[in-house]
């Protein structure tokens, strides 16, 4: 089944690959990624440099080969906790266009694919918003008001700069 994502296209392959890293986190309680690359010639997202990372995080390349470009990434939430997307998740679809999730909780995959008519001026103070958020949570220094402002800015994200298309 190709799926389409906006004017881009899912293969097979690539859909099958996100499916079985689900599967691989829901056996091993660890994320599963890979960047999405796209050709300059077609439309398809293709997958490249599949990694593992821990139960809280994988890293990502962020590379592609000569002649693509990239344009987001797909990884797996193994936490039974976790069906959303994290503020890191918002961001890489706002900095790069795609961020898609393969979630163990709900056994499915979503793709969060960038609105291209969000003003340039309110994708960076999201951006910024979300950087420093990210800052002190990796300092461990959020405050009971900043998980609160995290929720409140992922929900205005999701809904406001986002296209969600439900993969499996």
């Amino acid at each position: 089944m190709v799926k389409k994502l906006n004017s881009l296209f899912l293969m097979n392959n690539t859909i099958n690959l996100m499916k079985s890293l689900l599967e691989d986190s829901k056996k091993d309680s660890r994320e599963h990624g890979f960047d999405l690359c796209l050709g300059q010639r077609d439309r398809i997202l293709k997958a490249e440099n599949p990694c593992k990372g821990d139960a809280c995080g994988v890293d990502m390349l962020g590379e592609c080969k000569k002649g693509e470009t990239l344009v987001g990434n797909y990884h797996t939430h193994p936490s039974p906790f976790s069906s959303r997307p994290s503020m890191q998740d918002l961001d890489i679809g706002l900095k790069y266009g795609i961020s898609c999730i393969g979630t163990v909780k709900e056994n499915d995959i979503t793709c969060y694919v960038k609105k291209n008519n969000i003003p340039y001026e309110k994708k960076k103070e999201v951006l910024e918003k979300i950087s420093k958020l990210n800052r002190k949570q990796e300092e461990h220094s959020l405050t009971s008001e900043d998980v609160e402002e995290i929720y409140k800015i992922e929900y205005k994200v999701r809904k406001k700069c986002f296209h969600k298309f439900k993969i499996k």
